[in-house]
């Protein structure tokens, strides 16, 4: 049975800060930090250090990894008086987080773990002036295919982006250590994170009965949330989300391509050229060179799919009235070359997924 799954662009994980400890029960905390190896404990760990400045000011620290709601840090001086506070929030209560949430659940659920706080810890926390300081937005949809028949079109969509806007920064291929096949690429800079993976294939690598291998997940993780309109989590609603995935995916993504592929084929169109002038039987020694091309610029190829020599060679023997015959001659010695079959089309198909959730 397939996984439900509403395929939209939402919130995951979110570090939020700036809010204000009212009251704690510091006897309690210390109660349930002797049960906390107790399997119906609902902490996987409590902690409340005390520090004592040269001084003599106390502070002390709050910190509590809840299994439902996730890790809460406060530090308050010895009037409770707020000095620093985060809480790490989980979009899920220990379920798989294939969903993400839409504005309206990602309020319910802050609002959820405020009442837990207090209901489980006796903490009562105002999160009136708080702002979000780190915010994950997604978007996860089913492919046409298996995931691993997409690998080349995400790599290359993922290295235009490292190329582009995450500017001296590399791409970085995580492969599962069991299959041996790229399942998770990511790019950084000092604001944002980009990852494109595996999401059917990463709930299974932690665990979950998970059968669907043809789901991918697009990720930005802000690591800073500069964006005005995402700090205030009372006032982040659907369409605020949307603006923001769509305005960086295609910066970062559909931008470089098209500009990318109308210079690749122009690249591609001038090889051609030169091998058709310079040798009778050209289409051996061309698919040569772009095989050699192909492996020493592994992440951007030379050659990305067959279909580009297609349309060149449909433009240079355009008149000639053996055309179709003469180019399906030509691309039947392309048949080998299985693995560059398609490309265009599942990349494209992720571009398209991509912007109309948007819309």
């Amino acid at each position: 049975m397939k996984q439900e799954l509403i395929e939209r662009i939402g919130i995951d994980k979110s570090i939020l800060k700036g809010f204000a400890l009212v009251s704690a029960d510091y006897e309690l905390l210390q109660k349930m930090k002797g049960n906390i190896r107790n399997l119906d404990s609902p902490a996987t760990d409590i902690k409340t250090p005390i520090d004592t400045a040269a001084n003599g000011t106390e502070t002390r620290e709050i910190i509590i990894n809840d299994k439902f709601y996730g890790l809460l840090k406060i530090k308050v001086d010895c009037e409770n008086k707020h000095i620093t506070s985060s809480l790490q929030l989980s979009a899920t209560n220990g379920r798989n987080n294939i969903q993400n949430l839409s504005a309206a659940e990602y309020k319910e659920r802050l609002q959820n773990a405020i009442n837990h706080f207090k209901e489980v810890y006796r903490l009562e926390l105002d999160f009136s002036g708080a702002i979000i300081s780190q915010l994950e937005l997604n978007t996860t949809f089913r492919l046409q295919d298996d995931f691993s028949k997409y690998c080349k079109a995400i790599k290359l969509l993922m290295a235009l982006a490292a190329n582009t806007h995450y500017r001296q920064q590399k791409l970085d291929i995580w492969l599962n250590p069991t299959t041996k096949t790229e399942e998770t690429f990511t790019t950084s800079n000092t604001s944002t994170q980009l990852k494109a993976y595996n999401k059917g294939q990463q709930l299974r690598d932690i665990g979950f009965s998970f059968s669907d291998n043809n789901i991918l997940r697009i990720e930005y993780t802000l690591l800073r949330v500069t964006n005005k309109s995402l700090r205030n989590p009372y006032e982040l609603t659907d369409e605020k989300l949307k603006q923001h995935f769509i305005k960086c995916f295609q910066r970062d993504v559909v931008k470089p391509y098209k500009h990318w592929k109308k210079q690749n084929k122009q690249e591609v169109a001038e090889l051609l050229k030169r091998y058709m002038e310079q040798y009778h039987y050209w289409v051996s020694p061309f698919i040569r060179r772009c095989r050699d091309e192909n492996d020493s610029r592994l992440l951007i190829p030379l050659l990305f799919d067959v279909q580009v020599v297609h349309d060149i060679l449909m433009d240079l023997l355009k008149g000639d009235s053996h055309r179709s015959r003469r180019i399906k001659n030509i691309m039947a010695h392309f048949n080998e070359e299985s693995t560059l079959e398609g490309n265009i089309d599942r990349a494209e198909e992720i571009l398209k997924f991509a912007t109309r959730v948007a819309s």
